[in-house]
Order: structure tokens, then C-alpha cells, then sequence
């Protein structure tokens, strides 16, 4: 019965407690990399499609090393997250978990793509606009602002997917499973609402300070939830388990 469970979840890696200990393990981790690339993270309130925007990321050093760091986290994180849907497996909460599930890897790989555009790719187009001769400046700033509104497009679906729609089905699943604390869950929904309002008022209304702070303040929330999940995973597979027959 175990070999046909998993073939009806095929996101579901097992339940077995070493795996989930791992990847708790990894949950934890990823959030304390959240936390530290998010504190390297330059906060000037620049408009993202301005010149003073392209001139600060030209200037910094560590801008494609903490989008790097980002990468990391979205690797880590996405174990992490993968466990804790499958310690959901056989609570009320099982179907959203499994759901969830599918929801991380999209939204990893949305993350991925967003800090590759934004670290790698607007770094670049920033220096070329910088070091460019007189004659081909504007060419060059014009290019930069067409990266630069890329790189907004794809961070308003990063928001809305990986800070928005993630933690809050996570949370509801979490809730109905009855094994995580409620108030974390309630956390990472008022995070994801954050991060839903952010990647709307980005994409629809352009680059704010308000949209912003709410990006900033539902990239903490979901850092925080994920650690407390984390550590209560891990607390639980500390006993000895086996798989459910």
C-alpha cells in the first residue's frame, strides 16, 4: 500500500523521518540564507526603471554575488518546503500539502529566473550603459530600461506566485493538518498577502514604495515561517517513525 501512496503523490518523496530531518534541516538553513541575503540586499528606495537604480547596481560589488546567494536559497528552500508537504501526508490537510508541493517547484523556478534577470542581467545592462561611448548612450539606456522592465515583469509573478499563492496554501494545509502552530500559518498568510499585493501593484501600477515595502516585509514573513516550520519538523522527526502501512 506504501508503492501505490506514492504513486498518487508523485511529488511526495517518502515519510520516512531521516529524508524529512533533511529536509527541516535544509528549511532551517535556507532561512537563515534568506535572512542574510536580504540584509545584503541594497534598500535605497530608487525607482527600479531609473538611472539612479542602474547607477547603484553598477556600483555595488555584492549585487550579483547576494542574487547568486538568492539562488541558493531557492534551491535549499525548495527541499525544505518539499518536506513539509510530505509530513502532511495522512492529515486532513494531505491534498493542499501535495498541491502546495507543485506550487514550490513552479515557484522555485520562477525565483530562479527572476534573480538571474535581476542580478546577472541588469548588472550587465547597467555597466553597459555606463561604459558606453557618447555616441551610443542612449541605445545603451534603452536597453537597460527594457531590462530593467523584464526584470519587473518577472519579479510581479515571483511575488505573486512564491510570496503570494505559496505560503498561503502551505498555511491552510498546515492548519487543517493540525500539526504546526497556528499562529505561524496565520504568518505565512498575512505574508502572502503581502506578497500577492505586491506583485499586483507592480505589475499594475509600475514601481512604488509601498509595493516595495510589502515585497521587503513578505520576503521576511515567508523566511520566518519557513524556520519555525522548520524547526518543528525537525523537533518531530527527532523520535523514531516508520512508514505507514
Amino acid at each position: 500500500m506504501a508503492s501505490a501512496s506514492m504513486q498518487d503523490s508523485p511529488v511526495r518523496t517518502t515519510n520516512l523521518p531521516n529524508y524529512q530531518r533533511i529536509g527541516a534541516a535544509c528549511a532551517i538553513a535556507g532561512s537563515l540564507l534568506n535572512w542574510i541575503a536580504n540584509l545584503l540586499h541594497p534598500k535605497e528606495l530608487l525607482a527600479y526603471d531609473s538611472a539612479a537604480h542602474f547607477k547603484t547596481i553598477a556600483a555595488d560589488w555584492s549585487w550579483s554575488l547576494d542574487h547568486f546567494l538568492f539562488i541558493v536559497v531557492a534551491a535549499i528552500t525548495l527541499w525544505g518546503l518539499i518536506a513539509l508537504s510530505d509530513s502532511l501526508h495522512g492529515t486532513p490537510g494531505a491534498y493542499l500539502a501535495r498541491l502546495s508541493a507543485y506550487v514550490a517547484i513552479a515557484g522555485t523556478a520562477i525565483m530562479v529566473i527572476f534573480f538571474v534577470l535581476d542580478g546577472y542581467g541588469m548588472q550587465a545592462a547597467a555597466e553597459l550603459w555606463l561604459n558606453a561611448p557618447a555616441s551610443e548612450t542612449v541605445p545603451a539606456l534603452y536597453s537597460a530600461l527594457l531590462m530593467s522592465k523584464l526584470g519587473l515583469g518577472t519579479s510581479s509573478v515571483y511575488e505573486a506566485w512564491y510570496l503570494g499563492l505559496l505560503p498561503i496554501l502551505y498555511a491552510i494545509a498546515m492548519l487543517q493538518g493540525g500539526i504546526y502552530p497556528k499562529w505561524n500559518s496565520l504568518l505565512a498568510i498575512l505574508g502572502g498577502v503581502l506578497g500577492i499585493a505586491a506583485g499586483a501593484g507592480f505589475y499594475l501600477g509600475g514601481y512604488s514604495a509601498a509595493a516595495l515595502v510589502s515585497f521587503i516585509v513578505a520576503q521576511v514573513i515567508l523566511a520566518t515561517w519557513v524556520f519555525i516550520a522548520g524547526i518543528v519538523l525537525f523537533r518531530r522527526t527527532g523520535a523514531a517513525a516508520t512508514l505507514p502501512l
